[in-house]
């Protein structure tokens, strides 16, 4: 289903990702996310032992405890009272789920303070178009700011890995250098940014190279030539 999965989730309607996000979540990420069997053994021999305990419930939040100790508070399965649980240090594996406004780095906190981003109905990362250009506060998308990867899930939802990742951003760079190549044609050239993962904006010039005639003519008249034209390249 992975080659499928963006289209799918593309396809949607608002409410059956609503839907599939309140219900299915969970199981999807344990069904995609697998670990390798060898680290499987390990856990499995963990939990023979009684080194390692799974315990189902909701995590609330976390405290301090004594002696620099942490301690979580949390809701199991199925109950309504709450318990506390001791520990030298709290690991959140829960992923990338968390609302993109309020743990927003200081990049995106910044877009959309301006009003260059929004985030999307469902809060799950910024709004992007189809071909990844981010959408501002009134609806309009950039012609500057593109997102790719785990910041354009709205849009996409599975873009956490490698491989999709990669096929992401090869199809983004074809349209900034075709861009970029009509933009040279007319004589002038454009300049993108992109907003990666790590929440990084890194402009790009992009422009046709002069040709060897006109780089000579430039050396000529202004001394030792520096080309500071660069290939469209996209942060990752």
């Amino acid at each position: 289903i992975r080659p499928h999965a963006i289209a799918l989730w593309k396809a949607a309607p608002v409410a059956e990702r609503a839907r599939f996000l309140r219900h299915a979540v969970a199981w999807w990420d344990v069904h995609r996310h697998r670990i390798p069997p060898r680290s499987a053994a390990l856990i499995d021999r963990a939990v023979a032992s009684g080194q390692l305990i799974h315990r189902r419930g909701a995590f609330l939040r976390a405290e301090a405890g004594e002696a620099g100790s942490v301690r979580a508070i949390i809701r199991p399965h199925g109950q309504d009272a709450t318990t506390a649980i001791d520990a030298a240090r709290i690991i959140d594996c829960r992923g990338i789920r968390n609302d993109p406004e309020r743990h927003a780095t200081p990049l995106v906190a910044g877009l959309l303070a301006d009003g260059k981003a929004r985030v999307d109905v469902l809060r799950v990362g910024l709004e992007v178009t189809g071909d990844c250009h981010l959408i501002d506060r009134d609806g309009h998308p950039s012609d500057r700011i593109l997102a790719i990867g785990p910041v354009s899930r709205a849009a996409f939802w599975e873009i956490t890995a490698i491989p999709d990742i990669r096929v992401q951003v090869a199809a983004v760079a074809a349209r900034i250098a075709a861009r970029a190549d009509a933009q040279a044609a007319l004589g002038r050239g454009s300049i993108f940014a992109s907003v990666s993962a790590a929440g990084q904006v890194r402009p790009r010039r992009c422009a046709r190279r002069a040709t060897a005639g006109r780089r000579e003519r430039s050396a000529a008249e202004s001394g030792p030539s520096v080309d500071v034209s660069q290939s469209a390249r996209v942060a990752s």
